[in-house]
């Protein structure tokens, strides 16, 4: 038996078998019987001898990998070179070749490893035993047997003596014990196979070295086994373009080069075994372009020697937009329709609109919108994306298309123009009242681009101390659904009660109806009128009055230059035979000189309406003052008459065709005749405005003077009074005597005024009782200074008292001095109507002596001599008549125009009977007939009466002025009575009363006419006929006049007026013209008793009138004032055009509506 082996070193066997990983015998575990040291040692000599067996097998085994793979490897290669198989073949070759060498990889390579790893079935010990038993002769069978022996070990139960069989297997142990197993494997014996691997790899690497093509080529090609690899030609195809992909609907241009030694002189490209031609650009370049690819093309390029291999052109799916609308949702505020815009992305929206985009697309993964430089991602839904947003601003966006092959370079850029609701606009133009210059019209124009909210009129007062009061708003009603409107307003500053000095301050504000940024606001200018104070009005007026009187200075100078140059015009024409050229433009010229007086009258009269007003916001005038007032105002009004300019209209009318001699001597008699009477009525205005001013200036001298007096009692009675306080009183004493010194200045003022009048007034001399007035007041101050009021207030009541001593000595005296005045104008008028009546009888006895006398009666002389003597007393009575209306406005001018015409027709008279009795045949003004005499004769009659009627008239007056003035002595009337005698009623009475008595006498002249038949009758018959014709057409002229007279009153009393009158004197100059033709007709007396209906008609309004004016007033009401004519008409012709052009169509672009309306408002 074994003896037992200690447990430490059985282990240490243990760990080395686990180290090598043998398998383990339960034959060879741990036995006590057996020597575990020699079993131990056999094990590991086999194991150690079977993995270098199966490693010397792995070593045979990659000989035999690199000879058969060189050798493939090198014969592939050589037949794939020369012969450039197709792709089958080459793709049996490749995976051939790949199978091959796998599979010898894995059976003599790979096997071996597995098996000495114990991974497959290895050697089993009796196989290793006998393989070393026919390397070692020595050991032969005994190893074998050992392992057979061993074997035994595990029948136990058959062996009969186990201390034998371990006693056998021990001895043969220790006899191999000393041989290596591993030894019997030579890997050396390897080395003789090498050759065969070294012979094809050495040929590999000559061959190699010689020319790798030969290798690399057919590598790539077997390698790249699916393409098509032509043997090479002497050509060859290169394509230029470095990717063959392209996008849908576009087109893609193939570049294609040779390269090679030859070219063919075509190329074609097979598309679908179809052939196309390939566009040669050079020699060795081609080209071809496949248009809107749809989807991937195979091709291949083809010449009759070469053909290439098959290329693909891979189409990628493109993203792109189909289209895209845009939904508008307009403010509430603006009214408007939402809409949709197809396909548009360029839009003008207004500011607060909610976009809405909708984009249809194809392809497209994401769809980016680049908005104002900010990226967004839009949703998406399908193949449809959405975005929205409030539109505020500008916005320029672009549109990417994008997928995973793509990102659309071609965006899509837009611009949308976002309309801000502007400022509205807000144009004013005002004007102020022709009368009352505190009244004032509005006329505007309000504008926006989408509507309105409301418009006001603020107004504030500047008080003294600069300060403004509250502002107060009026609400203008206007139409709220017009983008543009003019309105009107009318605003009476009057109705603010603003004190003088007071400054007014006014605007219009208009607001929109913005609803997205809110109402906005715009103002006009703030505009300003301020209430002159009583100084400024004062020193403005007497400003007026002095510019007044140098106007009508230099006016009454032109007017007789124009006289002298019609004179000296008269003269150089005198000798010739027709008017020259430079005659007539001598005549253009005194035409152009008369229109610029005209133009200074019209100014004229200006000033001192403008004068009236402003004297009207003082304190009012006396009754007197204020009717010479008016008078003087009308006479100012009336300086260029009606026959003046229609004079010179026919002037102007003749001057376009060629004259004769006769007619431009009438022309300039006409002129002369007009202008002298204009320069004669310059001089009556000039002095009565010169009377009317001294006056004036005496009422408001002798008005501060009481009212100063009144003051200086107040102040004297306060002085009296214990608890007031001596300075205030002194500084009250010091501003009276201020007050004192400037009345001073208007008492020498008055004296100024006074000396400038033709016949002064005899004024008291006043310089005393200013001395005394200016001591008494030094006394009442001197006394304040010490405090010593009852003295003070002495002194102030002394000078008070002599105050109004000076104003009754003032006004005493200038009312005597008119009274008298008065008295003898009064006197002089029924003188100068005495001898005008007496006058009007001599003219008509030597008119029945002329019908009566021949042309060769000798005492035609003695008539010329009585005609001449007559003539010489008209112009005494026209000069007294003249002086006398120099001083009354209450002698009409009219009077002076007629003593005017008389005159000149007693010339005409006189100068008529002379070239009669000189049997002289040659034209004279109207006519040379000798009857011109006898009818002018008729009129000078006539024309007398009518002027013996004006005078009464002017008499009444004046002695109605008289009963006034005894009455105001008597204190009956007051100087704040404004009103002036209604004669209106009487007036029109005369008027139908007269024009009565003449239908009268024109019914007895026709039936005389129609009693005489139609023989023309000769002498006394026909000479009385013409005189009655005459006589009639004169009192027809008076009654005209006289109603021009009556209308101009109404108008300027401002009663209703309906045209009427205006009517009737058109027909009666009809009538005139007629009778001075000797025509009555039917036609005559149907007009005549149409003018005495009328007459009717006016009279019973007239006293419609005056029953209305007498009623119980009632209570004021706001009234619609009328809006002035020059506002509406300044542009009524340039709006009517504007409007003609302003029909925009509906459907026209909003930028471009916008756009009209701007214009439209721009030139409006």
């Amino acid at each position: 038996m074994f003896s037992y082996t200690p447990i430490l070193k059985a282990d240490a066997i243990a760990e080395e078998w686990i180290k090598y990983k043998l398998p383990l015998y339960d034959s060879l575990v741990y036995n006590v019987s057996i020597s575990m040291e020699n079993k131990d040692i056999l094990i590991l000599k086999l194991e150690k001898f079977i993995r270098k067996y199966y490693h010397n097998i792995a070593i045979r085994g990659m000989i035999v990998f690199l000879t058969i793979a060189g050798v493939l490897f090198l014969s592939i290669s050589l037949f794939e070179y020369f012969s450039y198989s197709n792709p089958l073949l080459r793709t049996l070759l490749f995976y051939g070749f790949i199978t091959i060498n796998i599979c010898i990889l894995l059976f003599f390579i790979l096997r071996p490893f597995l098996k000495k790893a114990g991974l497959l079935k290895r050697l089993s010990y009796e196989e290793a035993a006998r393989i070393i038993g026919k390397h070692f002769p020595e050991i032969d069978d005994k190893l074998l047997n050992t392992i057979q022996l061993n074997k035994l070990l595990t029948e136990e139960s058959q062996i009969k003596s186990m201390d034998l069989l371990l006693a056998s297997i021990d001895f043969k142990i220790e006899q191999i014990k000393p041989f290596g197993f591993h030894q019997a494997v030579n890997v050396k014996e390897n080395l003789k196979y090498l050759k065969w691997a070294a012979i094809p790899l050495l040929l590999i690497l000559f061959i190699g070295i010689w020319n790798k093509a030969v290798f690399t080529e057919p590598t790539h090609r077997i390698v790249h086994y699916n393409q098509t690899f032509e043997k090479p030609a002497p050509y060859r195809f290169i394509i230029e373009n470095t990717r063959l992909t392209a996008f849908e609907n576009e087109d893609f241009v193939l570049h294609i080069s040779l390269e090679g030694e030859e070219v063919p002189v075509e190329a074609f490209i097979e598309i679908n075994n179809n052939s196309y031609r390939l566009e040669q650009e050079s020699k060795i370049k081609f080209t071809y372009t496949l248009k809107n690819l749809q989807e991937s093309i195979r091709f291949r390029l083809i010449t009759d020697e070469v053909k290439s291999q098959s290329y693909t052109l891979k189409v990628l799916p493109k993203p792109m937009m189909i289209n895209f609308s845009i939904a508008l949702e307009y403010p509430a505020y603006l009214n408007k329709v939402n809409e949709v815009v197809d396909n548009n992305g360029d839009l003008n929206v207004p500011q607060g609109t909610k976009i809405s985009w909708k984009f249809n697309t194809r392809n497209t993964d994401e769809l980016i919108m680049n908005l104002n430089e900010t990226k967004h991602i839009l949703n998406k839904q399908n193949d449809i994306f959405t975005f929205s947003l409030r539109a505020m601003e500008n916005i320029g966006y672009t549109i990417f298309n994008k997928n995973q092959y793509l990102l659309n370079k071609d965006s899509l850029f837009y611009h949308i123009n976002v309309i801000p609701d502007l400022y509205p606009q807000i144009d004013v133009i005002s004007m102020k009242d022709s009368v009352f210059m505190d009244r004032f019209y509005f006329k505007g124009n309000i504008g926006d681009d989408y509507g309105f909210k409301k418009l006001t009129f603020i107004y504030a007062i500047l008080n003294d101390k600069d300060t403004l009061s509250d502002k107060k708003t009026i609400d203008i009603p206007i139409d709220l659904s017009l983008n543009g409107q003019d309105f009107y307003y009318y605003f009476d500053a009057q109705t603010l009660n603003l004190n003088l000095g007071q400054t007014l301050t006014y605007y219009f504000e208009v607001w929109d109806n913005d609803a997205v940024n809110g109402s906005k606001s715009s103002r006009t200018q703030s505009m300003e009128y301020r209430l002159p104070s009583e100084k400024e009005i004062q020193k403005q007026s007497e400003s007026i009055s002095s510019q007044t009187k140098s106007s009508m200075e230099q006016l009454m100078k032109e007017s007789e230059k124009i006289l002298k140059d019609i004179d000296d015009l008269k003269k150089k024409i005198m000798d010739k035979n027709q008017p020259t050229w430079e005659e007539k433009k001598q005549m253009e010229t005194l035409l152009k000189q008369l229109q610029d007086i005209k133009k200074d009258i019209e100014n004229l009269s200006e000033q001192q309406f403008l004068q009236q007003q402003l004297e009207n916001q003082l304190s009012p005038l006396e009754e007197e003052v204020m009717r010479k007032q008016e008078e003087l105002q009308k006479r100012f009004n009336e300086l260029f008459t009606d026959e003046m300019k229609q004079m010179m209209n026919e002037i102007k009318m003749l001057m376009q065709h060629n004259m004769d001699k006769n007619k431009f001597n009438e022309m300039l008699n006409k002129m002369e005749l007009s202008t002298e009477e204009l320069n004669k009525q310059l001089d009556q205005d000039l002095a009565l405005f010169k009377q009317l001013e001294f006056e004036k200036k005496m009422e408001s001298t002798l008005q501060k003077a009481e009212e100063l007096a009144k003051e200086q009692k107040q102040l004297a009675d306060e002085s009296l009074q214990k608890n007031t306080d001596s300075k205030q009183q002194l500084e009250k004493q010091q501003d009276l005597k201020k007050e004192f010194e400037q009345l001073m200045d208007d008492v020498k003022a008055l004296e100024q005024l006074n000396q400038t009048l033709e016949e002064p007034y005899k004024l008291p001399d006043t310089k005393e009782l200013e001395q005394a007035i200016k001591n008494k007041m030094n006394e009442a101050e001197s006394q304040l200074q010490k405090n010593n009021k009852s003295k003070s207030a002495d002194s102030q009541k002394e000078a008070a008292e002599k105050m109004e001593e000076m104003s009754e000595q003032l006004e005493s005296s200038f009312e005597k001095e008119q009274e008298q005045n008065l008295q003898e104008d009064i006197q002089t008028i029924r003188q100068i109507l005495d001898n005008i009546i007496r006058i009007s009888f001599q003219q008509e006895d030597l008119m029945n002596r002329l019908s009566k006398t021949g042309t060769q009666d000798p005492s035609l002389k003695n008539i010329i001599q009585e005609q001449y003597k007559m003539k010489d007393n008209l112009q005494m009575i026209e000069d007294s008549i003249t002086a006398v209306a120099r001083r009354q406005p209450q002698v009409a001018p009219y009077v002076s125009k007629q003593i005017a015409t008389i005159n000149n027709a007693q010339k005409q008279i006189i100068d008529a009977i002379q070239l009669t009795q000189d049997r002289v045949m040659q034209y004279y003004y109207h006519n040379n007939n000798f009857n011109q005499a006898v009818s002018k004769q008729h009129f000078v009659m006539t024309s007398l009466n009518d002027l013996a009627l004006m005078l009464a008239e002017s008499l009444n007056n004046l002695k109605e002025q008289e009963q006034n003035g005894s009455s105001c002595k008597s204190g009956s009337c007051s100087k704040n009575n404004k009103g002036k005698p209604k004669s209106g009623k009487n007036n029109m009475k005369s008027l139908r009363e007269m024009q009565e008595n003449l239908n009268r006498q024109l019914e007895e002249l026709r039936n005389q006419m129609q009693n005489q038949g139609n023989q023309n009758k000769q002498g006394k018959e026909g000479q009385n006929m013409s005189e009655q014709f005459a006589r009639m057409a004169a009192q027809q002229e008076a009654i005209r006049r006289m109603m021009q007279d009556y209308l101009s009153e109404i108008k300027k009393e401002g009663k209703g007026y309906d045209g009427q009158l205006d009517r009737l004197m058109k027909e009666m100059e009809k009538t005139e013209r007629e009778l001075v033709n000797k025509i009555i007709n039917q036609q005559t007396m149907q007009r005549q008793q149409q003018i005495m209906t009328r007459l009717l008609e006016s009279e019973r309004a007239e006293m419609q009138r005056e029953k209305e004016e007498k009623r119980e007033s009632k209570q004021g009401q706001e009234m619609q004032r009328a809006i002035p004519p020059e506002l509406i008409n300044e542009k009524m012709k340039q709006k009517n055009e504007i409007e003609l052009y302003k029909t925009i169509p509906p459907s026209l672009n909003y930028f471009y509506k916008n756009k009209a309306n701007n214009y439209f408002n721009q030139i409006k």
